[in-house]
C-alpha cells in the first residue's frame, strides 16, 4: 500500500466498541510469507489530518475515548514524509504490537505514538534509514498514561533525533512520587550488585595479597635457614 503521495491518510484502521477484544487489524502473515510493505505520506499537522499506516482506537478532541482497537504489523511501515506516523494506539484497551520493521526518513516522523493509556509493544524493529537527514524524529512517543513495552530493537541515529519520547503530560502528582520511588528502587538495586562485585573483587584482592605474603614469609624463612647453615659452618 502505497500513501506516500497523499496527506492525512490512514494505511489500515481498527476501531471496535469498548469491551470488544477480538477485533484486531493485522499487517502480514509470518504462517504464509506475508510481509507487505505500507509507505505513509505527509501530515498536514495544522489541520489535523494525520498520515498514518496502522491506527488503532478514538478518542475525540476532549480525550474521551469513544471506541478502542487492536493492531500488529509483521510487514514493513515506511514512513517517508513530515511528520506521518508509523503505528498509533489510543485509548484503554487499544494496543499496537510490531513484529516487523518501521523505517523513519521524513521530517519529525514517529514510529509508534501512544496516547491515552493505550499500550504498544515493539518485538521487531523501530529505526531511522542509515544516514538521515532530517531531525525532529522519535522512534516512540508516550503520552497521558500510555505504555510502551520494547523486547526488540528501537535505533534511531541522527542529531536532534530521539529513540523513546515520553511527554510531560504523561505524568502528573503522586504518579511522578511512584515514577521516582521506581527509579530509587532500581538505583538501589543496582548499588547492591556493584557491591557484591566489589565485595568479590576485594575478596580476590585480599587473597592475592595473603599470597604474595605467604611468599615473602617463606622466602624470609629460607634466607633465614640459610644463615644458621653457614654459621654452622664456621
Amino acid at each position: 500500500m502505497d500513501f506516500s503521495s497523499g496527506v492525512g491518510n490512514i494505511g489500515i484502521l481498527n476501531v471496535r466498541d469498548i469491551g470488544n477484544t477480538t477485533s484486531k487489524a493485522i499487517n502480514g502473515d509470518p504462517t504464509l510469507g506475508i510481509y507487505p510493505t505500507i509507505k505513509v505520506g505527509r501530515s498536514d499537522i495544522r489541520n489535523k489530518n494525520y498520515s498514518i499506516g496502522m491506527a488503532a482506537g478514538y478518542t475525540d478532541d476532549d480525550g474521551v475515548l469513544k471506541q478502542t482497537g487492536h493492531i500488529e504489523n509483521y510487514g514493513t511501515i515506511k514512513v517517508e514524509k513530515d511528520n506521518g506516523i508509523g503505528m498509533y494506539a489510543t485509548g484503554s484497551g487499544s494496543k499496537a504490537i510490531n513484529h516487523g520493521t518501521i523505517e523513519l526518513s521524513g521530517r519529525s516522523t514517529t514510529g509508534m505514538y501512544l496516547d491515552n493509556n493505550a499500550v504498544g509493544e515493539n518485538y521487531g524493529t523501530i529505526k531511522t534509514v542509515p544516514n538521515p537527514t532530517n531531525d525532529g524524529i522519535v522512534g516512540v512517543y508516550v503520552q497521558n498514561h500510555a505504555i510502551i513495552k520494547n523486547y526488540g530493537n528501537i535505533i534511531v541515529d541522527g542529531a536532534n533525533n530521539t529513540g523513546i519520547y515520553i511527554s510531560k503530560r504523561w505524568t502528573s502528582g503522586k504518579e511522578e512520587l511512584f515514577l521516582l520511588l521506581l527509579l530509587s528502587l532500581q538505583l538501589m538495586s543496582l548499588l547492591q550488585q556493584m557491591e557484591q562485585k566489589l565485595l568479590k573483587l576485594d575478596l580476590k584482592l585480599n587473597l592475592i595479597l595473603l599470597s604474595k605474603s605467604q611468599v615473602l614469609k617463606l622466602r624470609q624463612n629460607l634466607v633465614n635457614m640459610l644463615q644458621l647453615q653457614d654459621r654452622e659452618i664456621l
